[in-house]
């Protein structure tokens, strides 16, 4: 994948336009933006801690990736003005199992509840499949409905880890390809 140049163009169920692209390490301080524009639920709901900012370091860390062991894709709505990135998902390779990944998925507010969510995981199974991950293994808290929705429908085996979260696998093999660009 030629990170310069690769674009999705993809429909939400709303029928709002979208661009994702990967992230790049120049994206940190729009990512620090975005994060601000996640209410303090969703933040909780995404990294399991009530994180008033993102740090400089972590979003150094969730930017400056390879592509390969870590990817990470941004998406757009095409109408907003400002261009400002409504969501990302990312997979980060295990080290001790080199085809299991952990996923994540966060899309800000104002654009929840339209299965962009879901459009970015797809995308993201497409690259991850392609860099020989086969599982996505992932961390929500129990009352996240929309991620145990979507956990729920992958078939993933879930599990209880502690109180109120929930540790999740799934084989991404059945949803390769499933992605409509």
């Amino acid at each position: 994948m030629d990170v310069a140049t690769e674009r999705l163009h993809l429909r939400a169920r709303d029928g709002t336009a979208l661009t994702l692209r990967p992230v790049v390490k120049e994206d940190k301080d729009a990512l620090i933006r975005g994060f601000e524009r996640l209410s303090l639920e969703s933040r909780f709901k995404r990294f399991l801690t009530g994180m008033p900012r993102l740090p400089e370091g972590l979003a150094a860390y969730l930017t400056d990736i390879d592509h390969v062991n870590h990817f990470a894709w941004v998406t757009f709505a095409d109408d907003d003005p400002d261009h400002l990135g409504i969501g990302v998902s990312r997979y980060i390779r295990l080290r001790d199992d080199a085809e299991v990944a952990e996923s994540a998925v966060a899309v800000i507010d104002a654009y929840q509840r339209r299965g962009i969510g879901s459009l970015l995981m797809l995308a993201l199974v497409d690259v991850a499949w392609s860099n020989g991950i086969r599982r996505f293994r992932a961390s929500y808290l129990a009352d996240n409905a929309g991620v145990r929705h979507m956990i729920n429908a992958s078939g993933a085996y879930s599990r209880s880890v502690e109180p109120g979260v929930v540790a999740a696998e799934v084989d991404i093999e059945p949803f390769v390809g499933r992605l409509r660009t």
